[in-house]
């Protein structure tokens, strides 16, 4: 039979694997939901999605950048798998915050409060999953 400390061990590994695990598609699931909610006419606003860690990315892309968001995306995808700490995710274009409050007809309800909201309820829906 296993010791009390071991099994408290073995307990503690297994949740924090599932909480990364939990972190890691929460990230995905927010930033790529952004990328993708984000209005296209040149592709810039959607290409100028940056992740960083510990700190927000100033860096504005000059060129506008790929049109799906694939590139964002796929970034994200390889960044978030393993990182601990505080996640930024911004984007340093000067009309980002106009396309956020709705000017634009192909995102009306803006990117990152419906991404959010969407978020919010994913977590909600798999709270039991948490605890298992």
């Amino acid at each position: 039979m296993a010791s009390f400390s071991k099994q408290t061990e073995t307990f503690t590994e297994k949740h924090l694997e599932k909480a990364a695990r939990m972190r890691q598609a929460v990230i995905l699931e927010l930033f790529s939901s952004i990328v993708m909610l984000t209005p296209v006419d040149t592709g810039r606003a959607r290409g100028n999605w940056i992740y960083s860690v510990g700190a927000p990315n100033r860096r504005t892309d000059s060129q506008p950048n790929d049109r799906s968001g694939s590139r964002v995306t796929g970034e994200l995808n390889h960044l978030v798998s393993g990182d601990d700490g505080i996640y930024y995710f911004n984007n340093n274009l000067p009309y980002i915050g106009a396309l956020e409050a709705g000017v634009s007809s192909q995102s009306p309800d803006g990117m990152v409060s419906i991404s959010l909201n969407r978020v919010k309820e994913w977590i909600r829906k798999n709270e039991a999953s948490l605890h298992k």
